[in-house]
């Protein structure tokens, strides 16, 4: 594998609110703003559910919803500074729809959404309420400033717990009407104006602290409810396991299938399409011998040439078969397979075998495969001259080594055929690693986990 250098670049860190309101100049940064538009977006969401879930399709639909909504969360916590949140879904391997979507109900994942998303809603109401008591406090805090600067008296009346504020003429009818004494009465004057707008600055400061910490508060609870825990991915994995060893057996089933439909049908037929041309190479030849006519003697050649073409499909139709799946491969196993391919190989293969003379049938299959399409690929773009494969077990893991002297420079998405080994190596939980510099050599080692689909 080509090793390219390359210059570490440091990303800037994002901090998250609860690092923002840990500094002292937090009130000058744009942590305050961050939590407000947190809290609007809450706020917004959360009337959205509302009306979503206001019918019964919408109740339907809320867990699909959930799912969208995870994506978004996911994201906005991550570039909040929150750190990175693994998804929990794992991929459908099917492809009917509505099987699609059962298997998303079935998720716990898909539930961490859900809750992620009632957890928003109910923090976006509060946010709702929080936000417009502070824009009734500020907008009153203003009025009362501009209304003192005109000149005019306010009178703060303090009774019990109850603390109200009147312009002149509320507070002569109240007075009039008995509602308090002179003595409950604090007068504002307009030169005290200045003090209101104190009182806002502090309001600005106190706020800036309260969004910041629901916000935090917040988000800290949504990673919480939508982080994966680890027995929930052991279990996804051994869900996307089992589907891809479905879907492996069905392949392997329908391959097995076309080879017995091609060895039992097709050459059936062309033997004995051949055997009738036999027939009619003796007939043509006897008729050119006895008549030794010019026509005979073309239909003679004719029929020589259909069976020397027909020979020729019946041995490009019997090495198409063997590449299907070879006989020797399901009776002898992945050793006797390997040299087999050595020996017909039309360049020196160095085969190196280290392992079971029987292995689990899938392995036995991906393996012979994965070895079939590297050769394949080696012979039509590696102008190679010898190939080394090295078949051994190591830590339950059977590995597959292919070397060769050719010109290098191939990549596994270069659609030269690599691709496949990459998914079915996946399919089986295993990995494929490609080293292959410009001018060679160039390695293939393949690994596929023994225990993964048991003996």
């Amino acid at each position: 594998m080509t090793n390219i250098s390359h210059t570490q670049r440091k990303e800037p860190s994002v901090r998250s609110l609860w690092r923002r309101m840990a500094s002292p100049f937090y009130v000058f940064s744009a942590g305050p703003w961050l939590a407000l538009a947190t809290l609007l977006a809450q706020g917004l969401m959360s009337t959205v559910v509302l009306s979503l879930i206001a019918s019964v399709i919408g109740i339907a639909l809320l867990p699909f919803a959930a799912i969208g909504f995870g994506l978004y969360e996911r994201w906005r916590l991550k570039v909040s500074g929150y750190g990175q949140i693994r998804d929990g879904h794992v991929s459908y391997p099917g492809e009917n729809f509505f099987d699609g979507l059962l298997f998303r109900l079935k998720e716990v994942a898909t539930w961490r959404e859900v809750g992620s998303l009632a957890l928003t809603v109910v923090g976006g109401l509060l946010a709702l309420a929080v936000l417009s008591l502070q824009a009734t406090i500020l907008r009153g805090c203003i009025s009362a400033a501009i209304y003192l600067q005109s000149g005019h008296y306010l009178y703060l009346v303090a009774r019990g717990t109850y603390i109200n504020v009147y312009t002149w003429g509320e507070y002569d009818y109240n007075r009039e009407q008995g509602t308090f004494t002179d003595s409950d009465v604090t007068r504002i004057y307009p030169q005290n104006w200045w003090y209101l707008l104190v009182i806002v600055l502090v309001s600005l400061i106190i706020f800036a602290y309260l969004n910041g910490l629901l916000a935090a508060a917040g988000a800290s609870l949504s990673k919480l409810i939508l982080s994966p825990r680890p027995e929930e991915q052991q279990k996804q994995l051994a869900q996307l396991a089992a589907s891809r060893t479905k879907i492996v057996d069905a392949f392997e089933s329908e391959r097995r299938r076309i080879e017995r439909n091609l060895h039992d049908g097709v050459q059936q037929e062309l033997v004995n399409l051949n055997l009738r041309l036999g027939l009619a190479e003796m007939e043509a030849k006897g008729l050119a011998d006895s008549i030794q006519d010019e026509r005979a003697s073309r239909l003679f050649e004719h029929v020589i040439e259909a069976r020397a073409q027909l020979a020729h499909a019946q041995n490009t139709l019997r090495d198409t078969v063997r590449g299907i799946y070879p006989p020797v491969l399901e009776d002898y196993g992945l050793k006797a397979a390997l040299e087999e391919l050595a020996r017909h190989t039309l360049i020196p293969v160095h085969l190196t075998y280290d392992a079971p003379e029987r292995l689990p049938q899938q392995i036995e299959r991906a393996a012979y495969y994965t070895v079939t399409e590297a050769v394949t690929n080696t012979l039509k773009h590696a102008q190679a001259q010898r190939i080394s494969i090295t078949v051994a077990v190591v830590e339950n893991l059977l590995v597959l080594s292919l070397e060769d002297d050719g010109i290098g420079g191939a990549n596994l998405d270069g659609g030269t055929g690599l691709a496949g080994l990459v998914e079915r190596a996946a399919a089986l939980g295993g990995h494929a690693q490609l080293d292959s510099p410009q001018g060679g050599p160039t390695r293939l080692t393949v690994s596929l986990p023994l225990a993964c689909l048991g003996s």
